[in-house]
């Protein structure tokens, strides 16, 4: 029996979802289908490419358009439901908690996204890094009442770890420019960000993103942002890889 998902939000908040009906799927015999589209996305880069231009395909689920999927099972990302989940949904992720985990062994680059990490790994083969979450983020969380990981607390990361240099991913111009500047002989990235006309949420594309979640999942050190789905995705991709 197919079950046919639409995550929202951004890169991260969608693999989160996608995972967890994996493993729901695999208790329940479904077979997952994912609409992957321009629907709601909190980030302006996840409406321009998709998840195939990040990762490699995965086994246990497919993907197709919208107009081909007939009906919507669940759309949400977790934390804003526009469908419920399945009443048992809860409990078998509770119950499986250790395989959930494990299931973020499915998450590889794609061809292209594993060149460019392996082009940067070659360049400079030990390295540290930090994600650093801003834009529509830092407005989230102060609307929350919850305190976001400072600039303070990225530099004595980054200086603490010296000589070691640490590999910069962030979500907009002026956080780059701003570290970059400020550790110049510590601090490199893969690409500049340009400044962009969506300031309100993240500046950077779909490719860009995902360079930067597996280059942090390939350094020494990391160190990401509180709260953030993102580094989180990171930090469980590397659990795994441990």
């Amino acid at each position: 029996m197919d079950y046919i998902l639409q995550p929202e939000g951004g890169l991260a908040n969608r693999t989160h979802v996608i995972l967890k009906f994996i493993l729901y799927a695999r208790k329940k015999n479904l077979s997952i289908k994912v609409v992957w589209g321009n629907q709601n996305a909190t980030s302006k880069h996840v409406s321009d490419g998709h998840f195939l231009e990040v990762f490699s395909p995965l086994g246990e689920c497919n993907f197709l358009d919208k107009a081909d999927a007939g009906r919507i099972d669940y759309q949400g990302w977790g934390g804003a439901n526009y469908t419920p989940t399945p009443n048992d949904f809860d409990d078998i992720l509770k119950q499986h908690r250790d395989e959930l985990l494990e299931s973020y062994k499915l998450l590889s680059p794609s061809k292209i996204t594993a060149l460019k990490v392996a082009e940067l790994q070659q360049r400079i083969q030990t390295f540290n890094a930090v994600h650093i979450r801003r834009t529509d983020f830092s407005r989230f969380l102060k609307k929350k009442g919850k305190r976001e990981t400072s600039d303070d607390e990225f530099d004595q990361f980054i200086l603490e770890e010296k000589p070691t240099p640490t590999y910069l991913a962030t979500d907009n111009k002026e956080t780059q420019n701003h570290f970059l500047q400020t550790h110049p002989s510590d601090c490199f990235t893969h690409q500049e960000i340009e400044a962009h006309e969506h300031k309100n949420f993240r500046n950077t594309d779909l490719f860009h993103a995902g360079v930067d979640l597996f280059t942090c999942t390939a350094a020494q050190k990391f160190k990401g942002s509180k709260h953030s789905t993102f580094s989180t995705l990171i930090e469980k991709i590397r659990q795994n890889d441990k």
